[in-house]
């Protein structure tokens, strides 16, 4: 039975943090000097600070700004920085980033060498882990910053790798029994790791759980033809995930006490973008369905009490698989999605009241995320084709610690319309080429090298190893706009 929500506008912010009174619209445009492509924002916990890539023109490069939105470079030592990650107590921001190679004769010549994995904290800067594979990338860290996991190659298979800081040892966690090992996540508590792998024994796409130094494939008795997309609860407890069944239908799975749940039931369209909230009490999703006239309905939904929800439908015309993009706070209260009109919205379960936060919102691909405590939203969005902002509204009169109420800020919608949304899911794997992120295409102004080297340099090794490194590495969580 699907439950059916009327959207009335009016604040939906969380009833759980005291400050909290209105949601304002655009609060903060967060400027960074000489970057202009900012995207692919992470939030903390607090929604205090937020890290993303940008782009200086000549590298790529990784920032963080804090509660008032003062933005620091803390990537110091690499040039091709992609997928930073930021712990939930804000204090290690993850990402990964390329080696360069400089010829000490001759310092004009410049290569590119491994792909590692880095961590920053404020006392460390900018630390290497040291790791045996190669073509690291995809990295996640869990709540305090102590375990760092991620996908990297040995020998020509993609194996998932955990890195512990107080021992600073690094070892292969996923086992022989999958290859094309990707999309790790790990659990609040730092314990419990799961990802999608190519299961050698059903030859099919499956979900595997780490815990207690056993791995187990949990997804094996849902008879999916190919399971992918898995979300984890903080405490560990609920992995859920989208598994295509034998009728081709997309169907949402769980898995929880050691048995898989089924939580649709051949329901009609394409399920993509799921979350799970900290309990795993909450499930959300975006749907599409194509109807007979070629035009398309796209739907949020949401998965609670053995109910699934109707929050938002909206008919759209296009040629593709639409997909909207959501998010989910970590207690479930709070759900925000941006409608095919360019508006976010933020659903409040504990009012059944729903508020738009944000209108005319070009946002760069999928990049919207909601903090674990409600109190910011956060968003990387168009100015033009070359220059994307990172964009944060604030539930409540303050976000920073003793700061004085903050008002309303300004709407800067304008500039040209994102690209066209294409087909592809805005969760890390493509379900049409499992194992692999959606490609983002080269972008004109992003040069991976360092500007100091001269702008000859940076064009022939652009040439030379850019259009390989940029289409093969730069993966980015999703394309298209919806």
């Amino acid at each position: 039975m699907i439950k059916f929500f009327a959207l009335v506008l009016v604040c939906a912010c969380s009833n759980m943090v005291a400050a909290q009174s209105e949601c304002y619209s655009i609060e903060d445009e967060i400027i960074v000097n000489n970057s202009n492509r900012n995207i692919t924002p992470q939030v903390s916990c607090d929604g205090e600070r937020i890290v993303w890539r940008g782009n200086d023109g000549t590298s790529n490069l990784i920032f963080m700004t804090n509660c008032e939105g003062e933005p620091s470079l803390i990537s110091t030592e690499t040039v091709i920085n992609i997928n930073p990650q930021i712990s939930a107590d804000g204090t290690t921001v993850v990402w990964s980033g390329f080696e360069t190679i400089i010829d000490p004769d001759n310092p004009s010549n410049v290569s590119l060498g491994k792909q590692n994995i880095y961590y920053y904290t404020d006392a460390e800067g900018q630390v290497e882990i040291e790791s045996d594979a190669d073509n690291n990338n995809n990295p996640v860290v869990c709540a305090n910053g102590e375990n760092i996991i991620w996908k990297g190659n040995i020998e020509g298979v993609d194996h998932i790798f955990k890195f512990t800081k107080s021992t600073g040892v690094t070892r292969q966690i996923s086992t022989i029994q999958s290859t094309r090992n990707a999309t790790p996540q790990i659990s609040a508590d730092c314990s419990i790791i799961t990802w999608m792998g190519f299961d050698n024994t059903t030859n099919r796409y499956q979900i595997f759980m780490y815990d207690n130094g056993v791995v187990t494939n949990i997804s094996a008795p849902d008879q999916s033809v190919k399971s992918f997309a898995q979300v984890m609860s903080s405490d560990g407890q609920v992995i859920a995930w989208i598994g295509i069944d034998q009728n081709n239908y997309d169907q949402i799975y769980k898995y929880v006490d050691g048995q898989v749940i089924k939580v649709t039931d051949n329901m009609p369209g394409s399920h993509r973008n799921p979350f799970i909230s900290m309990d795993g009490s909450m499930i959300s999703w975006s749907n599409y369905q194509k109807d007979v006239n070629g035009s398309g309905l796209v739907t949020i939904y949401t998965y609670a009490n053995e109910e699934v929800n109707q929050l938002g439908s909206y008919a759209v015309s296009s040629e593709f698989k639409t997909f909207l993009s959501t998010s989910l706070s970590e207690t479930g209260n709070s759900v925000v999605w941006i409608d095919p009109s360019d508006q976010v919205h933020i659903y409040n379960y504990t009012t059944n009241e729903s508020k738009v936060v944000a209108t005319d919102v070009r946002l760069y691909q999928r990049s919207l995320v909601i903090s674990c405590d409600e109190r910011a939203i956060v968003w990387a969005e168009y100015v033009n084709d070359y220059h994307t902002t990172i964009n944060r509204t604030i539930c409540g009169e303050t976000l920073c610690p003793g700061s004085p109420g903050e008002g309303p800020g300004v709407d800067v919608g304008g500039g040209d319309p994102p690209v066209d949304p294409g087909e592809g899911p805005i969760t890390p794997e493509n379900p049409d080429n499992p194992g692999n992120p959606v490609v983002t295409p080269p972008e004109v102004n992003t040069i991976p090298t360092m500007g100091e080297w001269g702008l000859i340099s940076l064009a022939l090794l652009f040439l030379i190893f850019g259009v390989q490194v940029i289409k093969s590495k730069e993966m980015e969580l999703a394309p298209g706009k919806f």
